[in-house]
């Protein structure tokens, strides 16, 4: 069973999510043999969060409770808080999930914050931001499309079987 994280933060993107949330409640193009996918809310605190829609979120669990595991999965979708400090447990989990084999999804304004550490720096990867405006020499090609992440996780949960 793979567990998938997706990490609510002030201003979360909502609307960057919701074909990868809708996929992965749904299953509707999963195969019929594909493992079981739980999905939880994290944030710092569970205390709740507005996304930039106005949603609320109300976490399932803090950042403490993710299990570093092959199979845990980490969303980090774009808002406009990344620059945060208070940020900067997820971002060293991201780095903790990584070198357990995880898969981390970065999506906007999440991918300048796993390049701002150096995650990104031997990774392939795209964005939307300026790549100037990175404190590292990553130079990052425009546009992360939310299908890249969506078709990782369906090529990774393939090759579990």
């Amino acid at each position: 069973m793979f567990t998938v994280y997706i990490y609510t933060l002030d201003t979360l993107a909502d609307w960057e999510l919701g074909y990868v949330t809708a996929e992965l409640n749904s299953r509707r193009f999963f195969k019929k043999d594909a493992p079981e996918v739980t999905v939880k809310t994290v944030a710092v605190s569970k205390e709740p969060v507005k996304t930039m829609g106005g949603l609320t979120i109300i976490p399932d669990c803090s950042i403490n409770d993710i299990v570093v595991s092959e199979k845990s999965v980490l969303l980090l979708p774009g808002a406009n808080t990344w620059d945060n400090p208070k940020h900067r447990a997820i971002i060293e989990k991201a780095g903790e999930l990584l070198l357990a084999g995880a898969t981390v999804c970065a999506i906007c304004g999440a991918t300048v914050a796993l390049a701002n550490v150096g995650l990104l720096d031997h990774r392939p990867h795209t964005s939307n931001r300026d790549f100037r405006s990175l404190k590292t020499n990553i130079t990052m090609i425009c546009f992360l499309a939310l299908e890249i992440s969506a078709s990782a996780l369906r090529l990774r949960m393939s090759a579990q079987k």
